[in-house]
């Protein structure tokens, strides 16, 4: 081995520069990785090919996204220099770990052209990624003289001529007069921002009007601070992407304009009705683009440019603009859903440019909708690495011995398991016995998923990344691998299973707790019940030990649900609507989704052991704890719900929890469907509860206000959310069963995940929702048009919006006429619409423009 020294300028954290001195030994018995090679014979030698393609640094930044998507650079016939990963590793640390990734799971061959005497490049070289690639062809061609090697730098449309891999590489427009003023560069933006000439924020396009935007600013204002930015002032910014804007006229005012990041496949007509900010601005460079890849479909215009037809890109996100491609086999794309990737939006251009990434598949296929869903909610749909599945013992694993002694033993125990009809992910299990002094012992048991999840193993980081399993009416797309899921920590009925659990000993008559318990456990679940059947076991009230046990969480729940309604939680409501589906799984009927009392049974003890769970890891680690926490309610919001409900003479009172709770209880009608659509709307001017370290807010910013709970976190649910399996450490960690991962130490490791995980939840509820939106769609092409009843939520400046309660479906019915001075009615001719009240509406879909739509018209008032 020969030692070379490198010295490498770093800058501290400080910001001084300093030098970093190491040895770098270079040998020469490293392998080719080809299985032709004779010299080398190496046991993993991917290689196989004739021709040996190698890409430059500059192609791996174009041509990423292609490679992800195809099979013509393939590991048989592609090398990659680990040169390009140190530089790429300094210029852009997302990019590297997702390529490295990439890399790992296909199994291509990396050289280490940075340790081998032939290939070294000493570490000043000018423009040392590119010249490092010449030189490692240049080995190939030395060592394997039978090889052809060809480096890959902007060559790759010649090497794929005449192929329809072609419509997938990034494309230039030549330039034309522009029609845009020019960004200023990145370092001038810096300079002014840090003068307080310019802000930076993230720019958020208006869903219903593509030419108004606004941008959120949160670094240098005392608060955030959000301004508008309409037409060309957006200087070709793009939803999300950070930005530079310059103030250019208005004055500040308080309310503040409420992000929605939901995609809809299909189209309810569903408005809300926002109001830019009064200080305007304008765009004058775009800081980090937010370019990734969007789901649409083509519209074809028959002009040719370079042999390419120029076709336009329709988007299925109202939000981004029509993208222009330049398609050399523009046939195969027509009909189709197609993801694309905008690689630039010169200022010539009225429209971005970009290339396309994959075909999805067919418009009208279910599975194709539904993947386009997945992707535009950013949801991880790829298969789980090799590195995870290797991660997971076999699927006859059987508890070990040394196990069982260290655990409780909770075998005995009448344990059963209440979860929506079909659940195979069974996350929990209850059990309620009589104790000799006449308390009851309660058991919440939760699979000990962290058992096989390690920390900081490959199937954990993967997990963390993914965050929550997501369920589409018709499929769910998990965060664990299936033979957890549904295999080994699924809490199924007549089998030993490893649980995590928490045990009271209560009062059965005032429900008061009198002591708690924490332990790793084993149960053996008697039954596995649907609400419905633990419902009928309740009222059959035959003197089996399951049927008392249920019996007696029931009355438990129940006296645990007025305390918290005492207390101050909130009852609020929601749209779950049921599907029924046919033989392809495409909704073939719709109907709300019915409770039962033992959905709320089931709730109280999942909401009882969140917060025994969070108090205790609070208690003990009051820095790193991962909670959960509800902000107040959006005040503005509900003060103008209620000034509505006070033109009817119905009373919204909302200055504590406790009041709003009060006054949604004395709202009352004669229409039954009232209260409910009340509660509804007081949902939707609720914030969102989020994750967060315990570290990032004061002690008295822990509440949740929903639940009334002063402390508040996820335990109960390992299998579908990595919140829990986070939790579940802590707790372990709390009762001394296993010490505290040093990562969970680490505040601002915690942070970015919990960020994470409010993102992916956030997505995850748009994606499900969306879902139930696409299957609706379904329902009614099957149906044909149909008539159904409709309640009147809100008056708008075009007509109304209204919700069919029969199915749950909300969506917007345009009017002629005008709006009331009062704001709570529709006056039409001789009709006057007033809010909540009852429409017979026709419901007919459509599919025009590459959308699906459901379409809402007035037939009569009620």
């Amino acid at each position: 081995m020969e030692p070379v020294i490198v010295s490498v300028p770093k800058k501290s954290r400080r910001g001084n520069i300093f030098n970093s001195v190491r040895c770098n030994y270079l040998r020469n018995d490293l392998p080719c990785y080809h299985s032709a090679c004779n010299y080398c014979m190496s046991s993993f030698a991917p290689l196989k090919s004739e021709t040996i393609y190698i890409l430059s640094f500059d192609s791996l930044l174009t041509y990423f996204s292609f490679l992800e998507n195809q099979d013509f650079l393939a590991p048989s016939n592609t090398v990659f220099p680990q040169s390009s990963f140190v530089h790429m590793k300094k210029l852009d640390l997302k990019l590297y770990d997702k390529m490295k990734i990439f890399i790992e799971d296909k199994q291509y061959a990396v050289f280490p052209n940075e340790h081998h005497k032939e290939t070294y490049v000493p570490i000043n070289t000018p423009n040392r990624a590119n010249i490092a690639v010449e030189v490692l062809k240049g080995y190939y061609s030395k060592h394997l003289p039978d090889i052809n090697v060809v480096v890959i730098s902007n060559n790759l449309e010649a090497i794929l001529a005449g192929s329809p891999l072609l419509d997938k590489l990034p494309v230039v427009i030549s330039d034309g007069p522009a029609l845009f003023p020019d960004h200023i560069s990145y370092d001038q933006a810096f300079t002014l921002i840090k003068q307080g000439d310019l802000y930076e924020g993230v720019f958020h396009v208006l869903r219903e009007d593509r030419g108004k935007a606004w941008v959120s600013i949160n670094k240098g204002v005392r608060a955030e601070l959000q301004v508008s930015v309409e037409g060309k002032a957006g200087n070709r910014a793009i939803d999300g992407d950070i930005v530079a804007v310059k103030i250019i006229g208005g004055m500040e005012v308080e309310d503040k304009i409420e992000l929605d990041e939901g995609v809809d496949v299909v189209v309810t007509g569903k408005k809300t009705q926002k109001v830019l900010p009064s200080i305007q601005a304008e765009v004058v460079c775009i800081i980090k683009h937010k370019y990734k890849h969007y789901c649409g479909s083509i519209r074809r215009t028959g002009f040719i440019h370079n042999n390419k037809e120029i076709c336009m890109f329709s988007p299925i996100n109202p939000k981004i603009p029509e993208i222009q491609l330049l398609c050399l086999f523009p046939h195969l794309l027509e009909d189709k859903r197609i993801s694309v990737e905008i690689s630039s939006w010169p200022a010539h251009s009225e429209h971005p440019i970009g290339h396309m990434v994959r075909i999805i598949g067919n418009i009208t296929d279910l599975a194709t909708e539904s993947e386009v869903i997945l992707l535009e909610h950013d949801v991880i749909i790829k298969p789980f690495t090799q590195a995870a599945l290797n991660c997971l013992p076999a699927k006859d694993w059987t508890i070990p011995q040394e196990e069982e002694k260290s655990r409780l033993n909770l075998r005995d125990r009448c344990v059963a398991s209440v979860d929506p009809p079909g659940c195979k992910d069974i996350d929990d299990a209850l059990h309620c016995s009589l104790l000799a002094n006449g308390n009851y012992e309660i058991g919440v048991h939760i699979a000990d998923v962290t058992y096989f999840v390690k920390a900081n193993s490959s199937l954990d980081l993967e997990a963390s990344e993914r965050c929550t399993t997501v369920y589409l009416v018709e499929k769910r797309t998990d965060m664990l691998p299936g033979v957890l899921t549904e295999v080994l920590c699924s809490l199924v009925s007549n089998q030993d299973r490893l649980a995590f659990s928490v045990i009271w000993e209560i009062d059965p008559k005032t429900a008061r707790i009198i002591n708690t318990q924490f332990g790793k456990s084993i149960i053996h679940s008697r039954a596995s019940l649907s609400y419905k059947t633990a419902q009928d076991l309740i009222n059959a009230n035959k003197p089996d030990e399951l049927t008392q046990s249920l019996k007696r969480l029931m009355h438990i729940s129940k006296l645990l649900r007025q305390q918290r309604i005492d207390e101050g939680a909130l009852e609020l409501a929601s749209t779950e609507v049921k599907f029924e589906l046919d033989t392809e799984k495409q909704g073939k009927d719709i109907a709300l989704y019915q409770t039962y009392e033992t959905n709320s049974m089931v709730e109280e003890f999942m909401l009882l052991a969140n917060v025994a769970v969070g108090r205790k890891i609070v208690d003990t680690y009051p820095a790193y704890s991962i909670l959960r926490r509800h902000p107040p309610p959006k005040y503005p919001e509900l003060g103008v719900l209620a000034s509505k409900l006070q033109k009817l003479n119905y009373s919204l009172l909302y200055s504590t929890s406790s009041e709003l709770s009060s006054s949604l209880n004395h709202i009352k009608s004669s229409d039954h469907y009232l209260n409910t659509i009340v509660r509804m709307q007081v949902t939707r001017c609720m914030n969102q509860a989020v994750y967060f370290c315990s570290s990032e807010f004061d002690r008295l910013e822990y509440h949740h206000y929903g639940l009334a709970a002063q402390i508040y976190t996820h335990f109960t649910s390992p299998i579908r959310r990595y919140a829990d399996i986070l939790v579940h450490r802590l707790l372990s960690a709390s009762i001394d069963v296993e010490s505290l991962p040093d990562s969970m130490t680490d505040r601002r490791i915690m942070q970015k995940i919990c960020r994470r995980m409010n993102f992916r939840n956030r997505m995850s509820q748009f994606a499900e929702r969306t879902s139930a939106n696409l299957h609706t769609y379904l329902v009614f092409k099957n149906r044909g048009s149909s008539e159904e009843e409709a309640i009147v939520t809100d008056i708008l400046e075009f007509g109304v919006n209204v919700m069919i309660p029969k199915i749950g479906l909300e969506g917007a019915i345009d009017l002629p006429g005008n709006i009331s001075e009062d704001g709570i009615s529709w006056i039409m001719d001789d009709k006057r619409i007033l809010l909540y009240s009852h429409l017979l509406v026709k419901i007919e879909i459509s599919f025009e423009h590459f959308r699906k739509t459901i379409n809402l018209k007035l037939l009569k008032t009620i």
